[in-house]
């Protein structure tokens, strides 16, 4: 069932159990084409876990959505469907746009943990504004009914402090710690501490998986 942004493939699993190269072959001649793929299966076998753990699999890696049907009747309500709604643009199942300014900041505020709707109401009946509420920065929030201690410094929190970016290139290094057999015989301290499975050291991961003294060798080498 393909038109130019969609394709639907059909598969029974008694049929997929017999031929199981089919719905390979079917996958491989659609490419990259079409924006919305989907692979409609008629569970019809009771042994269906392996098989569908393997066509799930299958749509992760090639873009496809998995849907799951139990009997042909079934099956064919659900094409029917797509080719009715395909042409439906999307407005059709999306919230409806809320065009009123305070209702968009009652909703905005009660989207803080712990802060409801009526919260957020009486904030916006004391302040009269979004702007000198967060200007005000929580400091007359104390004498406005329903405002506790916690909810305030939520509210602070909510408005004042920064996002947070993890940082992806952050790399653990080997804690070291001391012992009472962390001398060697020569008197030198040795690393006894946990060592992280790796290291980056500019573009080269070093494994310190095998030994620690492997660890020490070649941290001597990159010492030097």
């Amino acid at each position: 069932m393909p038109d130019h942004t969609m394709a639907l493939l059909f598969l029974s699993l008694k049929y997929h159990r017999l031929h199981p190269e089919y719905i390979y072959n079917r996958i491989s001649k659609m490419g990259k084409n079409y924006r919305l793929r989907i692979l409609l299966v008629v569970v019809d076998i009771e042994n269906h876990n392996e098989p569908l753990k393997e066509l799930t699999k299958t749509g992760v890696v090639n873009g496809l959505t998995l849907i799951l049907c139990w009997s042909a009747k079934e099956a064919g309500h659900y094409i029917s469907l797509f080719a009715i709604l395909k042409a439906t643009p999307p407005t059709s199942i999306m919230a409806p746009q809320k065009e009123d300014y305070a209702v968009q900041m009652i909703d905005c505020i009660s989207a803080i943990r712990g802060v409801n709707k009526n919260d957020a109401t009486s904030l916006i009946t004391s302040f009269g504004s979004l702007k000198s509420a967060v200007l005000d920065q929580g400091k007359s929030l104390s004498s406005i009914s329903g405002w506790g201690d916690l909810k305030i410094r939520r509210y602070k929190s909510a408005i004042s402090d920064p996002f947070v970016v993890r940082n992806q290139n952050f790399v653990r290094t080997p804690k070291k710690r001391k012992t009472n057999n962390s001398l060697s015989s020569t008197g030198h301290e040795q690393d006894t501490g946990n060592l992280t499975p790796t290291r980056k050291t500019g573009d080269e991961i070093i494994d310190f998986s095998n030994s620690r003294k492997e660890y020490n060798q070649k941290s001597q080498s990159i010492s030097s």
